[in-house]
């Protein structure tokens, strides 16, 4: 449960509240819960390692852990209480085709992001 978090160190990306980087959702809706811990960085590649060496638990993009996953170097908890995925989403005007190489940029992306490590959901 999210709740069990208190007890656990809690690794912590800088550049975000921690009540924005640590949520969680239940059947009745946003879990409120204040989580602390003893290693704080601004890269990402560091909050993934401190996690790989054992120092605590840490939330990530999916595609920063899927090779350590695959390796069972880290392992995903809480999946239940994950956020909704956040989209991404490529806009222009519908007024004329898209050029062949905005088109040829668009079908890359599709196919990049439908690759392994950017799944949908939160880890």
């Amino acid at each position: 449960m999210p709740e069990d978090l208190v007890r656990h160190n809690c690794l912590r990306y800088s550049l975000l509240r921690a009540e924005h980087e640590w949520r969680f959702y239940g059947s009745q809706g946003r879990v409120p819960l204040e989580v602390g811990g003893s290693f704080e960085t601004n890269n990402g590649t560091m909050l993934r390692e401190a996690a790989i060496a054992g120092l605590g638990l840490a939330i990530l993009p999916s595609f920063m852990i899927a090779p350590a996953l695959a390796r069972g170097e880290l392992s995903v908890v809480l999946q239940d209480f994950a956020p909704k995925p956040l989209g991404l989403y490529a806009v222009r005007s519908g007024k004329r085709a898209a050029p062949p190489l905005l088109k040829s940029l668009l079908d890359a992306l599709v196919a990049a992001f439908r690759g392994a490590g950017w799944s949908a959901g939160a880890t």
